[in-house]
C-alpha cells in the first residue's frame, strides 16, 4: 500500500484544519493496512498524522485515531508486528506531548480482554526487558503490562513486575506506593503489607498524596476486614478509582473487593491482628 490515497488525503484535510473529515479518512487508512497485513503503513499513518493534531489542539481526535489502531491490534494480538505498534506510538504521543492521550490509551489496553492472552504479554514483557524506548514509554509499557496481569488474577506476578518498575527507576512516589501496597495485598494477603505506606519518598514528589490516602484507607479496611469502610473509600474516590482514569489503580481495588465479598474468607485477614 505503497501509495494510500485515504493517507495522502487525511493529511491535507488536516493541514487545511478540517479535522473531522481528516480523522475519518485516516482512520480508514488505518483499518486497511490491518486488512492488508501492512503493519508498517499503521505506523505511517500515525507518526504522520499525530503531530498535526497536536499542532491544532486536537487531542480528542489524536486519541481516537489511535484507539482505532488498539481495536485493530487487538484483533492480531499474537503477533508481535503488530504488537511494537504499541511502543511506537507512545512514542509518538509523548513526542507530540499528549501525555493525556498516552494514558487513555494504556487504560484501554488494560481493559482489553484479548491483551490478556498469554503470547501478547510475552511480546509487552519483552519490550521492557528490551530496553530500546526510554524511560517514559517503558514505564507505559510496565502500566500496562501490570494492569494486564491484575485482570487476569496474577497478583503475584503483578506486584513483582511493580517491584521492578519501581526499581530500575528508583520510582517510589505516592503513586507507586499505593499501587504496590494494593497489589502485595491482592497477592499475598500477609502482614508486611503496609511496608511501602511508610517507607522514605524516592523520585518525582510533585504528585498528589490522594494514591497514598487511598491506599491507607484500604489497607486499614483490609485489616479490620472492614468491607463497608473499603466501599466508602471506592466511592469517595470514585473520581480516580476509573478504568477510564486509571485502569491499574480500578483492577487492584476490584481485586481487593472480590476478596472481601469471598464468603470463603472468613478470617482471611487474621495475620493483621495481633
Amino acid at each position: 500500500m505503497t501509495k494510500d490515497p485515504w493517507l495522502k488525503r487525511g493529511l491535507v484535510e488536516l493541514q487545511q484544519s478540517h479535522w473531522f473529515d481528516g480523522s475519518q479518512m485516516l482512520q480508514g487508512a488505518i483499518r486497511r493496512a490491518f486488512r492488508y497485513d501492512e503493519p508498517d503503513h499503521a505506523r505511517v499513518v500515525i507518526s504522520k498524522s499525530v503531530p498535526l493534531f497536536a499542532s491544532g489542539n486536537q487531542t480528542k481526535l489524536a486519541c481516537d485515531l489511535v484507539l482505532t489502531l488498539i481495536t485493530c491490534i487487538s484483533r492480531k494480538n499474537t503477533e508481535r508486528v503488530y504488537t511494537k505498534l504499541i511502543p511506537f506510538t507512545l512514542i509518538d504521543l509523548r513526542a507530540a506531548s499528549l501525555e493525556t492521550c498516552v494514558r487513555t490509551i494504556c487504560n484501554r489496553i488494560i481493559m482489553e480482554k484479548a491483551f490478556q492472552e498469554s503470547e501478547f504479554l510475552s511480546h509487552i514483557h519483552n519490550f521492557i526487558l528490551e530496553a530500546n524506548f526510554d524511560q517514559n514509554v517503558v514505564s507505559d509499557l510496565y502500566f500496562c503490562y501490570a494492569g494486564l496481569l491484575c485482570c487476569k488474577k496474577d497478583f503475584v506476578s503483578c506486584f513483582e513486575t511493580l517491584q521492578s518498575w519501581s526499581q530500575e527507576f528508583s520510582f517510589l512516589t505516592p503513586r507507586m506506593r499505593a499501587y504496590l501496597t494494593l497489589a502485595e495485598i491482592n497477592a499475598y494477603e500477609i502482614e508486611d503489607c503496609g511496608k511501602y505506606l511508610h517507607i522514605e519518598e524516592k523520585g518525582d514528589m510533585t504528585e498528589s498524596d490522594t494514591y497514598l490516602e487511598i491506599a491507607n484507607r484500604i489497607f486499614s479496611a483490609v485489616q479490620t476486614s472492614n468491607s463497608s469502610e473499603f466501599y466508602s473509600t471506592t466511592a469517595d474516590y470514585s473520581d480516580l478509582i476509573d478504568p477510564k482514569k486509571d485502569g491499574l489503580l480500578k483492577v487492584l481495588c476490584d481485586g481487593i473487593s472480590e476478596i472481601l465479598n469471598n464468603k470463603s474468607s472468613s478470617g482471611l485477614f487474621s495475620l493483621f491482628k495481633s
